[in-house]
């Protein structure tokens, strides 16, 4: 029985692969993968894990809640429920604050004007006649009109805010010079209507009206005459000294025919200070407190003007 012929398998020849190559070259080939950027090589960290992202939220966190606290404090203003509003004309603008709405003062700050239009919102509190005694520089002007109306106003350049403040006039009537302990060391004005805003037996503030500026001028001397020139200090509308007791006036002609006179009693010493109080201390602390009251009408009984 004869075997079954086996096929012999012929090896490739280097001719067989040159037939070859054609078919491989037509097979269509990846192009290469483009090689990243040096920086983005590295591993990048998560937004949130960068510093500068904490940078960037705390400066719109400071933003944002700045505008909220402008915003709330800065509303429109109608001037028609403003209850001395009809004093003085209708500023230039609406938005702002009011800080005082009442029969006695009135304070608000209207935000953002300019040079020009606080010049000529002044000018329009000139020609409704608060030109009495005006005193004003570049800042600043303030005046009283005929009624007793003190306005003060402040502007400070380029679109800052325009602040208002008008206060009534007082309210005056015939006094009687104290004859108590602090009365006694000055002399008696020459006019006696005037208004107290306190009166104990070792100080007192009280304003007097009906007295010029000559009259002021006149008092001022008289009160040097009678010893009080120890630490002084002196202006073209204020006097402030102590006598040789220690007492310590403080004098101030406040415009309108209006001077305000502050007297206090020499200060006590630490012995005084330690012994126990007498009964009339709690008058003496009411009278400190009155004091602050005094600097509110309707300007401050001050020290230095």
């Amino acid at each position: 029985m004869q075997t079954p012929a086996v096929p012999r398998v012929r090896a490739n020849t280097a001719a067989d692969k040159k037939t070859q190559q054609p078919q491989d070259a037509q097979k269509p080939q990846k192009p290469p993968k483009p090689k990243r950027p040096q920086y983005l090589q590295k591993s990048q960290k998560p937004i949130y894990k960068e510093w500068s992202f904490y940078v960037i939220i705390a400066v719109l966190a400071v933003v944002v809640i700045g505008a909220i606290f402008v915003s709330g404090r800065s509303a429109r203003i109608d001037w028609n429920e403003m209850v001395l509003g009809t004093q003085l004309p209708q500023p230039p603008a609406d938005r702002g604050e009011v800080r005082t709405n009442s029969l006695d003062e009135l304070s608000v700050a209207i935000k953002n004007l300019s040079d020009k239009q606080y010049a000529d919102y002044v000018d329009a509190c000139k020609e409704n006649g608060f030109t009495v005694d005006a005193e004003f520089n570049s800042s600043t002007y303030s005046a009283y009109n005929s009624e007793g109306y003190k306005l003060a106003l402040s502007h400070y350049g380029g679109k800052s805010d325009l602040r208002i403040q008008l206060k009534k006039p007082i309210e005056m009537s015939a006094i009687t010079w104290p004859e108590s302990a602090a009365g006694s060391q000055l002399p008696t004005p020459r006019s006696t209507i005037g208004k107290f805003t306190f009166e104990h037996e070792d100080n007192f503030c009280v304003y007097i009206g009906s007295t010029s500026k000559e009259d002021y001028n006149a008092y001022v001397k008289a009160c040097n005459d009678k010893g009080f020139t120890v630490n002084y200090s002196k202006g073209d509308n204020y006097y402030t000294a102590d006598n040789g007791d220690g007492w310590h006036v403080s004098l101030k002609y406040e415009g309108n025919q209006i001077m305000s006179i502050d007297l206090d009693a020499p200060p006590k010493d630490n012995s005084a200070a330690s012994s126990p109080a007498p009964d009339n201390a709690k008058s003496s602390e009411t009278a400190q407190s009155s004091q602050t009251a005094c600097t509110r009408i309707p300007d401050p009984c001050s020290k230095a003007g």
